[in-house]
């Protein structure tokens, strides 16, 4: 069915057990919550717009290509039975230049989020050399300790060796304090994992 916005398409379809199509942006102006009924499949360049200071959580599953799905200022919140995401969702890219610290940030804030009883961690999944130009901060959830794993997918070698050393990168920019960590730990986050990535 079409719709003319994405509130109304959460609102009409409820409860019902079925998938939501989006093949284009659709702005979202006002908090929304997907339930775990529904599943949102991301075709084309479908892309949920949130506004500023407006929140989507979404609780059930996702299929999507490994792009960029959330835009705007606002917040997107994967809270439910997803349980395996992109850090490009949120605007991360592997290219080895572009500046993924505002992307992998918002991925690890989404999967410390973490609102379901559903014991699997929230695994953040990234593919190829992610540059970054500050610190990333990883707070896990107070409900699970165990919340949140990174991991790389795919190989990678290192040009002056063509040894694979890896799956993934982050690799630090300039611009920041060269005695700071690159990824500060708060709280139970030493319980979760990095798995496959390398940090340079």
């Amino acid at each position: 069915d079409n719709y003319t916005d994405f509130p109304t398409a959460i609102s009409t379809i409820g409860a019902t057990v079925t998938t939501l199509i989006i093949n284009k942006s659709a702005t979202v102006s006002s908090n929304q919550t997907v339930p775990s009924t529904l599943r949102l499949w991301f075709m084309g360049q479908g892309a949920l717009s949130i506004g500023s200071g407006v929140t989507v959580t979404i609780r059930g599953h996702i299929l999507a290509d490994m792009r960029r799905i959330f835009t705007g200022s606002g917040t997107a919140v994967v809270a439910g039975l997803q349980t395996e995401m992109w850090a490009d969702w949120w605007g991360a890219v592997g290219n080895d230049s572009t500046d993924s610290l505002a992307g992998i940030q918002a991925a690890i804030d989404s999967a410390a989020t973490n609102t379901t009883s559903n014991s699997t961690p929230r695994t953040i999944l990234l593919q190829g050399v992610y540059r970054i130009s500050g610190q990333i901060v990883w707070t896990n959830g107070t409900s699970r300790p165990d919340s949140i794993v990174l991991r790389g997918v795919g190989s990678l070698s290192d040009s002056s060796t063509l040894n694979t050393f890896g799956r993934a990168e982050i690799f630090w920019n300039g611009g920041v304090a060269a005695d700071s960590a690159m990824i500060l730990i708060n709280g139970n986050a030493l319980s979760g994992r990095i798995e496959n990535l390398k940090l340079d």
